[in-house]
């Protein structure tokens, strides 16, 4: 699943996804607080807790990108389409783990704990700068050398398992992490390239 992922950051069509992201937005918003409001009226209509409500909705709100492999096999991966879901899902993901973060430290404690979630913000915002920044530019310099193509696929795995390490430590999901590394080498990987 980390490969899957990782290859789907790696394929994704940045410029057309940039153009696209407000779509991308709206989409990701969309098929999250949708699910999550359903989540909280079928456990109210139901007599649960809010919290199960929410916890249901969060459940209901998060999507995965598992076909992926089916849309690659048949050449959708450039479409406009595909790349407004995969923005979704990276939009979509995050929020479900945000709600489950919350109901785990209510349910731990018994009320929520700001700080705990602030300190979990600030985790977060340290991993996806590393991904996002000290990871391309760490292959930036290792491409520079001009190994064999083995070697730059094992530097390129290694970082995608250090990603997906770092969004693990936030209490993210490693895919996630999977994702944001493909995303972060995207540039630097032509699509003709041996390394492809």
């Amino acid at each position: 699943i980390l490969y899957i992922m990782f290859q789907a950051g790696v394929e994704i069509d940045i410029n057309d996804f940039s153009q696209h992201r407000g779509k991308a937005m709206v989409f990701g918003l969309l098929t999250f607080f949708l699910p999550l409001a359903f989540g909280w009226l079928t456990s109210y209509f139901l007599g649960l807790s809010p919290v199960v409500g929410l916890l249901l909705g969060a459940m209901y709100g998060s999507h995965t990108l598992m076909t992926y492999p089916i849309v690659r096999r048949y050449g959708l991966q450039k479409n406009i389409a595909t790349n407004i879901t995969i923005g979704g899902t990276m939009i979509a993901l995050p929020l479900s783990l945000l709600v489950l973060a919350g109901v785990q430290t209510h349910l731990q404690t018994g009320q929520m704990d700001i700080h705990a979630l602030l300190l979990w913000a600030a985790k977060v915002v340290a991993a996806i700068t590393v991904i996002l920044v000290l990871f391309p530019w760490l292959a930036r310099i290792c491409f520079k050398f001009r190994w064999e193509t083995t070697t730059n696929f094992i530097l390129v795995l290694a970082l995608m398992v250090l990603s997906a390490l770092l969004c693990t430590w936030t209490g993210l999901s490693g895919v996630l992490g999977a994702f944001l590394c493909g995303v972060a080498l995207n540039r630097l990987i032509p699509n003709l390239s041996q390394l492809m």
